[in-house]
């Protein structure tokens, strides 16, 4: 069985969040933002992968420490350091991380992300 991934991710976030992530993804990375339900705002790459993300009342949302030890997501850029400044600028935290080749962020309500250099 020959199996990939898909083009879609969702997040589960606190819905007190909402405003920041979108200013972080749709301004400052440049993610293409749809809104397809009430509670649900998705953001397009340039490569055609969605992140959606799924905002609720905050007691339904993990802890944004139980969202550090989830899972991160790797984003590809040309300058990875560029790009987390940009969105630490805009609310995330930097991670400290023992993988010191490449800059790691928080962004608000927790997810992490890694930043990759593109390339080609």
């Amino acid at each position: 069985m020959r199996t990939t991934f898909g083009r879609n991710l969702k997040i589960t976030v606190a819905e007190q969040h909402r405003n920041a992530l979108s200013a972080i993804l749709a301004g400052v990375l440049g993610a293409e933002k749809g809104t397809p339900r009430p509670n649900l705002d998705t953001f397009k790459l340039d490569d055609g992968f969605n992140i959606g993300f799924f905002f609720v009342p905050a007691s339904q949302a993990l802890a944004e420490d139980a969202m550090h030890i989830a899972p991160w997501l790797e984003l590809l850029v040309d300058d990875p350091e560029n790009a987390a400044r940009a969105v630490i600028a805009h609310g995330a935290g930097r991670v400290e991380y023992e993988d010191k080749s490449h800059p790691y962020v928080k962004l608000p309500g927790g997810l992490t992300l890694r930043f990759a250099r593109a390339s080609g």
